[in-house]
């Protein structure tokens, strides 16, 4: 997921599936939550495992990682993300 460093709703989402990691990732126009939404600004990545595969829930089983560079820029590269968090 991807939301503006200065604050707001995600303006780009991926959804993967299965359980075989690491995960190489490419965001693209794609995966914009609007297809007309421009991204000009810095972002801040974090990843969700979610264990029941429904994105609008979220439990104690729920694995969280968030990029430790964040914000980044669109031109970044070479992210690693660990999950490390349980969802709380």
């Amino acid at each position: 997921m991807a939301k503006p460093a200065p604050g707001g709703p995600p303006v780009a989402v991926q959804k993967l599936v299965g359980n075989d990691y690491p995960y190489t990732f490419h965001l693209t126009s794609q995966d914009l939550m609007t297809p007309e939404s421009m991204v000009d600004v810095p972002l801040n990545l974090t990843v969700r495992v979610d264990k029941d595969g429904d994105a609008f829930t979220k439990g104690p089983r729920d694995l969280i990682g968030t990029y430790e560079k964040n914000p980044i820029s669109l031109e970044a590269s070479d992210i690693i993300i660990t999950i490390n968090e349980t969802f709380q």
